[in-house]
């Protein structure tokens, strides 16, 4: 395998392994020759370049936050995926591990009359992407906004048009920071990746770069 992805179910998260919801993607990273390893505890990912946490829905002690912290500033890609409105305290749960990196979820959501999938304006579309190779449109459905505390340290990678409305202020859909020698990527919605939403425009490709897929073994088509 060219590439490993450890994706926690450590704290009830949605795991990847559910072929009802994440089939296509766990599909396609195979065709990319990526080893994806179900993680139960978050030490047993210590090994691994990327960590998921898609949709955690039992809270992190503090001494989870601080692994988690050590293992982005070891060189570890650290990918958190939260939801709209606050769903199951997802967002707080995991403004927990976000805020020692200067994000923060808002508990409200994003939507756009104008830029929308279909006739749902919480199904956004936006083009306002940044430093993401080969990602030129995404769907981002049901997200939160991601507040970025910190400027300095922050990169906006993805932001929704201008006509996007969000009660807290923030048209933010994801964003990244470095610390140390790693990353920490925080994304406000966990579905775009999900077997409706993968295929749109260029989610696919999106992932892969949330992934730290390497360019030259993604097979995209």
């Amino acid at each position: 395998m060219a590439h490993r992805i450890a994706w926690s179910v450590s704290h009830h998260e949605f795991t990847i392994e559910d072929g009802y919801y994440f089939s296509t993607l766990r599909r396609a990273l195979q065709r990319a020759r990526v080893q994806v390893v179900t993680v139960e505890r978050l030490q047993d990912a210590f090994d691994a370049p990327v960590l998921v946490l898609n949709y955690p829905e039992d809270p992190f002690t503090p001494e989870e936050v601080n692994w988690l912290r050590a293992y982005v500033a070891q060189g570890g890609r650290l990918v958190v995926l939260a939801y709209y409105q606050n769903e199951d305290r997802v967002a707080e749960i995991l403004n927990a591990v976000a805020r020692p990196f200067g994000v923060r979820f808002g508990y409200d959501y994003i939507q756009d009359p104008v830029h929308k999938h279909g006739e749902d304006p919480y199904m956004v579309v936006t083009g306002q992407v940044n430093g993401v190779p080969n990602v030129v449109r995404v769907l981002l459905p049901y997200a939160a906004p991601v507040h970025l505390e910190d400027r300095e340290t922050l990169q906006v990678l993805v932001e929704a048009e201008a006509t996007a409305q969000a009660p807290s202020g923030s048209r933010v859909l994801a964003a990244q920071a470095r610390h140390g020698r790693g990353t920490f990527i925080a994304v406000g919605t966990c579905v775009f990746w999900d077997n409706y939403a993968i295929t749109a425009y260029d989610n696919l490709a999106f992932a892969f770069y949330l992934l730290g897929v390497p360019r030259d073994t993604r097979q995209e088509t």
